[in-house]
């Protein structure tokens, strides 16, 4: 059996979720789950709203675990209605109590609105009681001129600087209710904060044993070479099933830079009209290392050949979000194309996105 509860919608801006609080999910049985959607998202703003990013998450409500997420870009004409109609499955819950989050952010992971449902699994073939009684945080150690050390902790969103290939420390508590001792594997994956694909890097693995009906104390260090901001995922397997998994913000200093978003005034351009994107850059993580001379590049591209080029030149790049604009003439009619946009310095690529775009005639 399948029981509902509470629905929270909110709306943070000119774009709006309608129907989402009519979700219909499913428990199918053995700790799966169908999820049935079927909303409206409006643009009740007179520009163009692009690059935006339609969100999926499932999180388990006792430790907010997250247990499912996906996410795809989506753009709104001015005014526009979009209909969205779909059903997806998610497998491997546990039993418990669950939120299903649906939300609309901007490319950055700014919230523009959401919908919130709570549902619970009663039916699943793992009933764990294995879970972070403390959130992972970070230890970070800093030396003084003299030699001393002290350290400082990062919680959440936090993100203090930590100097690249310098020891930090992850910790948790793990609480085991169950009378026996209990064999897991503990997970530390990490992904870029902007990155919205699925693909992780494997820090470490361990496998522990917690000790049975108390809490399990961790404390594991880590070395991460690359600047740049991270969510890093703590997860914890039993056997080959995912029973807990949640996130801290890793922020490795050094010179390096984001781009955040990227709008384009409209997804189709006829040949001869002026397009007009505008992309936000942000400097170093760490607001502390200086990245001087830097370039940011957009290319026009169809039919995989690049028709457009052009390049802006940054004296120095801001630890604040800064806004570039390329304003150009289209050479031909952009109906499918793709933009995309490079930040680097020299030969060193900080960032890049591309946007895909497809115009299809129904």
């Amino acid at each position: 059996m399948l029981l509902l509860s509470s629905i929270i919608a909110v709306s943070f801006s000119n774009v709006m979720l309608t129907g989402s609080d009519d979700a219909i999910i499913t428990d199918l049985g053995d700790g799966e789950v169908s999820v049935n959607v079927n909303s409206q998202l409006i643009n009740i703003e007179q520009n163009v709203k692009s690059n935006l990013n339609f969100v999926y998450e499932i999180r388990r409500i006792n430790d907010l675990s997250l247990f499912y997420k996906s996410e795809r870009n989506i753009s709104l004409d001015i005014s526009e209605v979009k209909l969205i109609n779909e059903t997806f499955i998610v497998s491997d819950l546990t039993n418990g109590a669950y939120q299903l989050d649906i939300k609309v952010t901007s490319a950055s992971g700014t919230p523009l609105t959401f919908v919130q449902k709570e549902f619970i699994v009663e039916n699943s073939n793992v009933d764990t009681d294995i879970y972070f009684s403390t959130l992972p945080y970070l230890q970070i150690y800093y030396t003084f001129a003299d030699g001393r050390t002290r350290y400082e902790h990062s919680f959440s969103n936090t993100g203090k600087p930590i100097e690249p290939d310098s020891e930090f420390f992850v910790k948790f508590d793990i609480e085991n209710l169950q009378t026996t001792d209990e064999e897991i594997t503990i997970n530390f994956k990490s992904k870029h904060s902007y990155d919205k694909s699925n693909n992780y890097d494997l820090q470490k693995s361990e496998i522990v044993t917690l000790n049975a009906s108390s809490i399990n104390n961790f404390r594991v260090p880590l070395i991460m070479s690359d600047a740049g901001t991270y969510n890093l995922f703590v997860e914890l397997i039993k056997g080959d099933m995912l029973i807990s998994k949640r996130e801290v913000r890793v922020v490795i200093g050094g010179v390096d830079g984001t781009i955040m978003d990227v709008f384009n005034l409209n997804d189709v351009y006829k040949k001869s009209e002026t397009a007009n994107l505008e992309v936000q850059v942000v400097g170093p993580a760490d607001g502390i290392s200086r990245v001087i001379d830097s370039t940011l590049e957009m290319n026009v591209i169809v039919n995989d050949e690049i028709i457009l080029t052009q390049v802006k030149e940054i004296e120095d790049l801001s630890f604040t979000p800064t806004y570039y604009n390329f304003i150009f003439t289209a050479p031909v009619d952009l109906m499918s194309y793709k933009i995309q946009v490079i930040l680097r310095k020299g030969d060193t690529i900080y960032d890049e996105i591309i946007n895909y775009i497809e115009f299809i005639i129904f």
